[in-house]
């Protein structure tokens, strides 16, 4: 199973024991504070990066860089569930990438609490909860 881990609450419950049995997909630099205490709790495995900053490569990791045409590929996808889509957050870019490079493997994802429960959004939230959301549901993601 492929494991992509989200910077929200729910990621929490992932232990590193767990995530060492499967792959695990990160997102960005894990040196923001809310996300260096999700490092101390799960660890930092990684087996690839997603990010939109090619400076958070890691060494021993593969990297999406979420600009050019990987970019373009996330927002055509999300395009049908809001033509006006503009801004794809980095975790569903993230399932978006492994679907498509990985079609026949089982993805989970951890951490994407706004995303899949997009009537808490904050206020000034960047991205359209909603059709992240009506998207990740094509794609048959796994919540853990």
């Amino acid at each position: 199973m492929i494991v992509i881990v989200g910077h929200g609450p729910s990621a929490y419950e992932l232990t590193p024991n767990f995530l060492e049995k499967h792959t695990v997909i990160r997102l960005g630099k894990d040196e923001r504070p809310k996300v260096q205490s999700l490092v101390k709790i799960i660890g930092n495995k990684a087996d690839i990066i997603c990010s939109f900053n090619p400076s958070y490569q890691r060494k021993n990791a593969i990297f999406w860089c979420l600009a050019g045409p990987l970019r373009q590929f996330c927002i055509d996808k999300l395009k049908p569930f809001n033509p006006a889509f503009a801004k794809p957050s980095t975790g569903v870019s993230a399932a978006l990438i492994a679907r498509d490079k990985y079609p026949e493997s089982e993805i989970a994802v951890s951490g994407f609490d706004i995303t899949l429960n997009p009537e808490t959004a904050p206020q000034g939230w960047v991205h359209d909860s909603y059709a992240e959301k009506a998207c990740l549901n094509t794609l048959k993601i796994i919540e853990l």
